[in-house]
């Protein structure tokens, strides 16, 4: 029972910051690779949970007057023209939040899809360069 509600907790906190849970689950004594598991499927469920209600809320104000006119900050555009939802698929994770990432991918009309792939590519990636940097320091402490 004990391992199972460290697991929910590990899961929970990755919902809120990826970067909390993974330090969270070598804290508690469970096994890395199940750490960054449940890290990672919490901060991919967060992403979902925001695709599921920032696609209606988008689609709803993108209607008004205000979303019709053109984003006209230009050093923004050109960074996003550039690197797009793949960028801040990569930064989001570790930066923002998945959360905060995805909502900001939604303002700029990123598809669902590719927003949940990009930003699940993002958090595997620093999963595992999370928890490997963790189980190094705490190896580095032990010795």
């Amino acid at each position: 029972m004990a391992f199972f509600i460290s697991c929910l907790s590990i899961y929970l906190i990755g919902l809120l910051e990826l970067w909390i849970a993974i330090p969270l689950g070598f804290a508690l004594k469970i096994n890395p690779f199940i750490t960054a598991f449940f890290a990672s499927i919490g901060a991919i469920s967060s992403c979902i949970i925001i695709i599921l209600i920032g696609v209606p809320i988008r689609n709803k104000f993108y209607k008004t007057k205000i979303f019709k006119k053109k984003f006209e900050n230009k050093y923004f555009q050109k960074v996003w023209n550039e690197f797009g939802i793949f960028g801040l698929g990569l930064i989001a994770p570790i930066f923002t939040g998945v959360h905060i990432g995805t909502a900001i991918a939604l303002f700029l009309g990123c598809s669902a899809r590719n927003t949940i792939f990009y930003m699940s590519i993002g958090t595997i990636i620093w999963t595992i360069i999370l928890t490997v940097l963790t189980s190094l320091g705490i190896s580095i402490v032990k010795q």
